[in-house]
């Protein structure tokens, strides 16, 4: 990486640069992380019709169509509270949306040029993981032929668990976190990264507006998923 810089998508039509400061020094990471669902997956259209089977098992407030942009701006804890959610029943409704989406497996697609950009990051000699509360099967086989190119498969995770994760993953690759980068569309991916001490590149195509991930000071803000490996590669402004 070359630069302090972050790329991010404004307008459809409009990239520009936001200047953010960077937690560690910009070189290329040894190992990336990355998040499955709205990073990797286009599982969002299937989430907001999905949710609300949800919230009529679980007990919680049901997502309003013309609510859904107010609600990407927020973070986890807030949607939470906005929709009413009670803590101690989020992991029975993980494991719901984990075997629903097993059901509707067919209906989820990689984001166009995800594929690529894991085999370009690979053959440029890093490691890759991935880090989300979806079930390993649904991963693999959203995936595809891509799968191979994955190190290590950290699935499963609790709403707030990626911070220790993040360590335990550090500890088995034995790498310091300078060298570790997470890729997320959520701020809590942000919190558990600056937890961590990896730095954190954010995508403009997932659950959480641009926006909102821009204005948090992310380090990287990636427009588009053909651009995934370039910006990773230090080539965002090329």
């Amino acid at each position: 990486m070359t630069a302090p810089f972050a790329v991010g998508k404004v307008q459809p039509t409009l990239l520009v640069y936001y200047r953010m400061p960077a937690p560690v020094p910009l070189s290329p990471p040894r190992l990336v992380m990355l998040d499955f669902d709205g990073t990797l997956a286009d599982s969002f259209p299937w989430f907001v019709e999905v949710v609300n089977e949800a919230a009529a098992k679980f007990g919680f407030r049901r997502i309003n169509r013309t609510e859904v942009e107010a609600l990407r701006a927020l973070d986890a804890l807030r949607m939470m509270r906005a929709l009413d959610v009670s803590p101690w029943k989020v992991p029975r409704i993980a494991t719901f949306m984990r075997a629903r989406m097993r059901d509707g497996i067919e209906r989820i697609a990689l984001f166009p040029g995800i594929a690529d950009g894991l085999c370009e990051l690979r053959r440029a000699g890093i490691d890759l993981a991935v880090l989300t509360s979806n079930a390993e099967d649904n991963v693999r086989h959203v995936l595809g032929p891509a799968a191979g190119e994955i190190r290590y498969y950290v699935c499963g995770v609790s709403l707030f668990g990626k911070q220790g994760r993040i360590v335990t993953l550090l500890k088995r690759t034995a790498l310091p976190p300078s060298a570790a980068l997470l890729v997320g569309d959520e701020l809590r991916d942000l919190a558990a990264a600056r937890a961590t001490g990896v730095r954190f590149a954010a995508v403009a195509w997932g659950y959480t507006h641009a926006d909102a991930l821009a204005g948090a000071g992310v380090d990287w803000l990636v427009p588009q998923p053909q651009m995934l490996a370039r910006v990773l590669l230090g080539r965002g402004e090329s």
